[in-house]
């Protein structure tokens, strides 16, 4: 949900002077969550006032919502840069409310961030923008305080993690070709590394919301499934004609220093090769994409 809002339950709440007479406990207790609550306090407590009538009125209100914005554009995913707005509003009667942030020093995200969704891989800041603003009437709890993110993530969490171990999974398909004789073998070796590529497909789509395109890994995901998807074809194309032997002399194959099998494999690597070239040379221009996006719009990269 973007633009998402947040009231955390934990925000301390506003009382007037005579509220604050009352013990906390004993307010939880009463209070049930009514923004205006009226008692009549008993003799035993001390808090006798003929002006209030023996009465303590307190006022409950959340001190501030904070509203979160992020344009979520990962085409480039995980060399992107993005920008995360943060919306605090402030419903005090004070005119110099205050918002700390502080960086935290494993994940590079907001320490509070942390306390309710867990971080997904490492980032750098590369810029903050904090602006405080006062619509209307201060005192009127108008304040406004907005502080924008420039983050760049760390892609190298997702390469060594994700892309690197996904390629190297895909390569054992190739075994198949070398090592197992006999088709079910096959069949059953590139079902396993089949589902463990589909699992890496679910895997990386924690890391990210829910979007109606596919990112750049999303394409590298898929890619190695159809990489192994057409190792399969190859070796069931085989065995429907009648097996390697058999397929050499109906293709019309008579080079004697290479058999079917031995053309398979040499198309299968080629193959990988190419698919993991051509990954690699988006995955610089995506990176050099999202940098010049910030140059554009923020000007020279400073990391904060």
């Amino acid at each position: 949900e973007n633009p998402k809002e947040f009231v955390p339950d934990y925000i301390p709440e506003t009382f007037p002077y005579n509220g604050t007479d009352w013990a906390w406990d004993d307010y939880l207790k009463t209070s049930q969550g009514h923004p205006f609550y009226m008692r009549k306090l008993s003799q035993e407590q001390n808090h006798t006032n003929p002006d209030f009538e023996d009465r303590c009125f307190v006022w409950r209100q959340r001190m501030g919502k904070i509203s979160f914005n992020e344009p979520f554009e990962l085409e480039n995913f995980p060399f992107d840069v993005q920008t995360l707005t943060m919306i605090f509003q402030f419903h005090t009667y004070k005119t110099d409310p205050s918002v700390k942030f502080k960086i935290h020093p494993l994940y590079g995200g907001a320490a509070y961030s942390f306390r309710f969704v867990e971080p997904q891989g490492e980032y750098r800041v590369l810029r903050q923008y904090k602006k405080f603003e006062v619509h209307g009437t201060p005192w009127m709890g108008d304040s406004q305080a907005r502080c924008t993110f420039v983050i760049r993530r760390q892609w190298t969490f997702y390469f060594w993690k994700v892309a690197f171990v996904l390629s190297i999974i895909s390569l054992t398909a190739i075994v198949a070709l070398l090592v197992f004789d006999s088709f079910l073998d096959q069949v059953g070796h590139l079902s396993t590394i089949l589902l463990t590529d589909v699992a890496y497909l679910y895997i990386v789509s924690t890391y990210m919301p829910t979007l109606r395109y596919l990112t750049l890994l999303d394409w590298f995901v898929m890619w190695n499934i159809m990489f192994v998807f057409g190792i399969f074809v190859e070796i069931a194309i085989i065995e429907l004609i009648g097996g390697p032997a058999e397929a050499q002399k109906k293709i019309g194959y008579s080079d004697g220093n290479m058999e079917v099998g031995d053309v398979m494999l040499l198309i299968s690597s080629v193959a990988w090769l190419v698919i993991n070239a051509f990954f690699i040379l988006l995955g610089v221009r995506g990176y050099h994409q999202e940098t010049k996006k910030f140059v554009e719009t923020f000007g020279e990269i400073k990391e904060e």
